[in-house]
């Protein structure tokens, strides 16, 4: 789009929070809306309210629901790529219809973003280490040891 085209598009980001736990933390609607916002404006995004997805696991109505909006906006901000579906291949689907429609999917938490199929390895990276995780020794945690706060293996206990 030309620079007088976009000067001229009233056309914005629809935000997208969840009531479910984000890696296992519970971020409060206002906490993640005030991420949202506070990135919308740090990139100069036009900012529409967020739609907030139900607290049920594995609910994705409402992303559907704006996923059928896309024509009416430039891009979607998601509080973190962590609200995303889990599952890899639905993801994926996802990442095609919102580039397909010309729009953009912001990650406000982690600060990347989709605007063309070249983007999507590097936005779907931290999820695939992520989902890693869990196989890893100690579950990808290390306790800490709460003398020094250092980080010690459980085996050099």
């Amino acid at each position: 789009m030309a620079d007088a085209t976009l000067a001229n598009d009233t056309r914005g980001y629809r935000g997208y929070i969840t009531s479910q736990p984000v890696n296992g933390l519970a971020y409060p609607h206002k906490v993640q809306n005030l991420v949202v916002r506070d990135y919308c404006r740090r990139k100069g995004l036009n900012f529409y309210l967020s739609v907030t997805e139900g607290s049920v696991p594995g609910a994705d109505m409402m992303l559907n629901g704006l996923l059928g909006d896309l024509g009416s906006l430039r891009g979607v901000v998601v509080f973190s790529q962590f609200v995303l579906p889990r599952k890899r291949e639905v993801r994926a689907r996802l990442y095609e219809q919102i580039v397909i429609a010309g729009c953009e999917l912001h990650a406000a938490l982690e600060e990347i973003s989709i605007a063309t199929r070249a983007d999507i390895a590097a936005f779907e990276a931290p999820l695939a280490i992520a989902a890693w995780l869990p196989a890893t020794p100690y579950g990808g945690k290390f306790p800490l040891d709460r003398s020094d706060n250092a980080v010690v293996p459980l085996r050099d206990r």
